[in-house]
């Protein structure tokens, strides 16, 4: 069933309830708490969008709060006929207003309305961001940067986002781009942005851009791919950034270039990914030169690593520059065993972390172990003054989530 077959105008009038003769209306506050209850308390996101759109068809008064609670989070893929089904809904039920969060995919460079058609043959290609007042979180994804090459063009819609978004709106924005001066203009215009993610510094801009201080003044999370370059660092002075999340590049040798290390030194949470495993050498490396350059790091996610040594004491050793970080609070690590290897135990992994140094500031710790024989996890916490305890099948990613905003 379609989304324009869902939400139908054909629905029943407000719920009452007849007691002694006389009508009692439902408070609205119950409906609102009904729909939100549903969208938490379902598995899967097919379950909850299916529930809520039954339930907008019960009442009017709560297909208000149910329609609110669908088209809250939107995920848009341009050329499909969802994507032309929920632009026909959007049209027709005017419900841009409740959109918090919005992911954008495959835009290829074709046309399309971010504000109301005068011809109703182009609704299927309606995207009404002028009036999502709500919007919170914008995610742009999915670009053939190979046609874009071959073009000599960029199509991403930051043209259309610069002029058509109301202004400070966006709180979070990720897209697969350069920062050139189309998604500077678009940034400009959204000074609440408090988490920014895109892959690297264009060449169509320069220091005093990105010096203003009218210029993400509310940026506390940073993200970019150090494959195209250190040069994003530089937003890091004049503004509050306190988490820096880098895609480590694939050159043998990883480290940050010592021109970039002085903007580091307010940082409070670093998260590196990398999607291949590199040598724990280097790993100490680029701790030791963490130890000296930022005092107040209190959370640190590694990168994957690889060894050939299955003794937890080798490894202890390698990572010996973890000591000097005197405020951590929350460590990642991702080990593999490049032979067969024993599964070690949470004992074990408990007295790794001990050993690790004087960390009396650390308080949870997640440990991957890897080898040809098992994979297995750790997410350790402890108190002061106590012992770890151990808990299995947390993912990084979940550990990662439930931690950063307990370091800012």
């Amino acid at each position: 069933m379609s989304m324009k077959t869902i939400l139908s105008d054909a629905i029943a009038p407000p719920l009452t309830i007849v007691a002694n003769q006389k009508e009692i209306r439902v408070p609205l506050e119950l409906y609102r708490e009904i729909a939100e209850q549903l969208a938490t308390s379902l598995p899967h996101s097919k379950a909850i969008l299916r529930t809520l759109c039954n339930l907008c068809l019960t009442n009017k008064a709560i297909s208000i709060e149910g329609r609110r609670v669908l088209y809250r989070a939107l995920d848009f893929e341009i050329g499909t006929r969802s994507a032309r089904e929920l632009s026909a809904a959007l049209y027709t039920h005017r419900e841009a207003k409740s959109v918090e969060y919005l992911k954008l995919s495959n835009y290829g460079g074709k046309s399309y309305h971010f504000t109301t058609p005068s011809d109703p043959s182009e609704i299927p290609r309606y995207i009404p961001v002028d009036k999502m007042t709500s919007l919170r979180v914008l995610v742009l994804a999915n670009y053939s940067h190979r046609a874009q090459s071959r073009a000599g063009t960029r199509w991403e819609p930051f043209d259309f986002l610069a002029h058509h978004l109301p202004e400070n709106v966006l709180h979070v924005f990720e897209t697969p781009s350069t920062l050139e001066t189309d998604l500077f203009n678009l940034l400009n215009k959204q000074r609440n942005i408090r988490e920014l993610s895109f892959i690297g510094m264009g060449r169509s801009l320069g220091d005093a851009n990105l010096s203003s201080n009218t210029f993400l003044p509310n940026l506390i999370t940073l993200a970019f791919d150090s494959e195209h370059g250190w040069e994003p660092l530089n937003l890091l002075p004049g503004r509050a950034v306190r988490v820096l999340r880098v895609s480590v590049s694939h050159s043998p040798e990883f480290s940050i270039p010592a021109q970039f290390v002085p903007t580091l030194q307010s940082l409070t949470v670093l998260d590196l990914v990398c999607p291949s495993r590199r040598d724990i050498e280097g790993l100490g490396r680029l701790i030791r030169m963490l130890s000296t350059s930022i005092a107040t790091l209190k959370m640190l996610a590694c990168y994957p690593v690889f060894t050939f040594d299955d003794t937890l004491t080798t490894i202890v050793a390698e990572l010996s520059p973890l000591a000097d970080l005197e405020h951590l609070q929350a460590l990642s690590l991702d080990v593999m065993v490049v032979h067969d290897s024993e599964v070690p135990s949470a004992s074990d992994v408990s007295t790794f972390f001990d050993r690790l140094g004087p960390h009396p500031t650390l308080r949870s710790a997640f440990f991957n172990w890897e080898s040809t024989k098992a994979v297995t996890r750790y997410n350790l916490h402890r108190i002061e003054g106590a012992s770890w305890t151990a808990r299995h099948n947390l993912g990084k990613k979940k550990w990662f989530d439930e931690h950063v905003q307990l370091m800012l």
